[in-house]
């Protein structure tokens, strides 16, 4: 990742850039995610991304780029469900130094090799979302958006975050196990 202060117009390619993640399967899955502050004069920056056993949120105020924090670590039980691993994250910075992340969250399944395999018709995701109102020194409860136990979504992936009108706003894909038909759904978060 390589930051800049002027809207990218003083990138080059000898621009230092910072290594988030070591290495990270190439599976499509594990990628970051990263939005402004929608406040005017606000310089935040949130970058979200996982490993195989974080989600993790790093903030660059405009001058430093802050430490890892943890969103979520797996495996963990979550409003009641234990989930074996994430993927996928969506980041948004909020008010003056709140921080909303929702991202895919794989149930643990007996008999499947990879929980997060969205190709595993045995497979169940769930989208998960958690909110932090100090810049991620405390996080709030984990809110489930779906119940992949329910037919016929069971795979629920790759959310994306909107503030519209002080309404936090997470879209993402909802999958039959035979990936003929997805809808895109929409949960809103006050």
């Amino acid at each position: 990742m390589a930051l800049s202060a002027t809207g990218g117009t003083d990138l080059t390619s000898s621009t230092p850039s910072t290594t988030l993640v070591g290495t990270s399967p190439n599976d499509g899955q594990r990628y970051a995610a990263a939005a402004g502050s929608a406040i005017p004069g606000d310089p935040r920056v949130a970058v979200a991304f996982t490993t195989q056993s974080k989600v993790l949120v790093r903030v660059w105020d405009g001058v430093t780029l802050g430490p890892e924090l943890a969103v979520a670590s797996f495996p963990r039980t979550a409003v009641g469900v234990l989930y074996a691993g994430g993927y996928g994250p969506a980041v948004l910075p909020t008010g003056s130094d709140g921080l909303s992340v929702a991202f895919a969250a794989c149930r643990r399944r007996f008999n499947v090799a990879d929980p997060c395999d969205p190709t595993d018709a045995r497979t169940r995701i769930d989208v998960l979302s958690r909110e932090s109102p100090d810049g991620g020194a405390t996080w709030g409860p984990f809110r489930r958006l779906t119940d992949a136990t329910k037919a016929p979504y069971r795979i629920n992936d790759e959310p994306s975050m909107a503030l519209t009108a002080g309404t936090r706003r997470i879209a993402f894909d909802s999958y039959e196990t035979s990936f003929v038909a997805y809808v895109v759904r929409m949960g809103s978060l006050r």
